[in-house]
């Protein structure tokens, strides 16, 4: 009797096993957007495209484009990842953007939207959009070379490092540029800031960690 047991627990653990090793067939279903909404029209050029988690999609495909899928005048991005949301900085202009869920088996249809950035002088409520290093890195680099996307409408940035146990200021400089270098010599947790400016106003301080540990 136990041995009979035995046999059909490992039946019933090799069929859940192979069960596992078969993907879900995700091709008749649709991504689901949650924001922004379709032909949205905004003078905030930093947008967080996100949408729902989809049952049976291991990752997910994302593409933007300025002017229309059958006609590109730009082709912004075209990226694949597991996360369900993606944040970037648009210039003024007129966009579709698509998103499809993929495991290893199937795909689904994409979901398109479209979405209309307008130009808008004030910056109070736009974001600098930090590229790197990442948040809370770690090196033992002395001189770091720190990124952001370009914002429309600034015509410059004020960069920042600041100590982060005392928040003392290392480095203040008003640059126009989308990147600054800086020789870090000290061990020790640093935030850097950026935010963009012109001559009628400013956006919030947008900042990251890093860490110099040698």
């Amino acid at each position: 009797m136990k041995i009979n047991q035995l046999l059909l627990l490992l039946v019933l653990i090799t069929i859940t096993s192979c069960k596992k090793l078969v993907d879900d067939d995700i091709s008749g279903k649709h991504i689901i957007i949650s924001s922004p909404v379709d032909q949205l029209h905004t003078s905030v050029s930093f947008q967080s495209f996100v949408w729902q988690a989809l049952e049976g999609a291991d990752k997910y495909q994302l593409q933007i484009v300025r002017g229309t899928f059958s006609g590109i005048t730009q082709f912004i991005l075209d990226t694949t990842f597991t996360s369900v949301s993606f944040t970037v900085s648009l210039l003024p202009g007129s966009y579709q953007w698509r998103v499809r869920g993929i495991n290893g088996a199937t795909l689904t249809d994409y979901t398109l939207q479209s979405l209309v950035i307008q130009s808008n002088a004030d910056l109070s409520l736009q974001y600098v959009i930090l590229s790197a290093p990442a948040d809370s890195a770690i090196t033992n680099d002395t001189t770091i070379n720190f990124t952001w996307q370009e914002l429309t409408n600034a015509d410059a940035y004020k960069f920042r490092i600041l100590n982060s146990a005392d928040s003392t200021v290392l480095t203040e400089n008003t640059i126009t540029a989308v990147s600054f270098s800086y020789d870090v010599i000290a061990e020790g947790t640093y935030i850097w800031m950026v935010r963009a400016e012109n001559n009628a106003s400013f956006t919030p301080y947008t900042s990251r960690r890093f860490t110099i540990d040698r």
